[in-house]
């Protein structure tokens, strides 16, 4: 009986999702003919309106990459290799 029931309501849950989509779909098609001929004249967001990826993402900013100040490139190179080194034998111990 329980089985019985949970079926039903799953059939219905199912139809409603379907429906749901369907409805989804007839709405945006009706709509999008009136909102067309603005985007079309509109190349560009103004700063005014954020687009939804801006609204998503927070504000915008600038990051500033830092780079390495010029070493001698003989000793900075092996001191490099030899710190990579260390780090990859930590990741092989703690894979083993």
């Amino acid at each position: 009986m329980l089985n019985e029931f949970l079926t039903s309501t799953l059939q219905i849950v199912i139809v409603l999702d379907v429906a749901g989509v369907i409805a989804w779909f007839v709405l945006a098609a009706r709509r999008a003919p009136a909102k067309m001929a603005p985007a079309v004249a509109m190349t560009a967001a103004s700063p005014d309106q954020p687009t939804l990826w801006g609204k998503l993402t927070g504000p915008r900013t600038q990051h500033q990459w830092r780079t390495a100040d010029a070493q001698p490139t003989g000793q900075s190179l092996e001191k490099s290799l030899q710190q990579l080194r260390r780090v990859l034998d930590g990741y092989r111990s703690s894979l083993a």
